[in-house]
């Protein structure tokens, strides 16, 4: 999932087949972050689908024990549920920019 979000969210792009070496936008080589599994990973996507246009809520699904988190733009509003609030998270912003990429065919 976090080369997904790499690729999709973040607009990384990756230079080998083994999935190891990242560039980010600017052509800076990166590490691959835990964006699913961490919570500084999980800022990340935060922030960037904030400078997308995206703005997010999230909440705990006591019922279940996850994490329930929805995004709105201009496109429209995704929801989704994890097990963690990365997982959640990362889940809505691919959710997100699936939902824009539909809207622009």
């Amino acid at each position: 999932m976090d080369a997904l979000v790499a690729e999709n969210v973040m607009g990384w792009r990756c230079t080998d087949p083994l999935k190891v070496v990242w560039l980010d936008a600017e052509d800076y080589v990166r590490d691959l972050p835990g964006f699913s599994t961490t919570w500084d990973g999980m800022r990340l996507v935060v922030e960037r689908m904030r400078e997308l246009g995206w703005m997010y809520a999230m909440d705990a699904v006591d019922c279940v024990g996850g994490w329930a988190v929805w995004m709105g733009g201009e496109s429209g509003r995704v929801r989704q549920e994890g097990d963690t609030l990365p997982h959640a998270v990362c889940l809505a912003a691919l959710a997100a920019i699936a939902s824009n990429s539909k809207e622009g065919v």
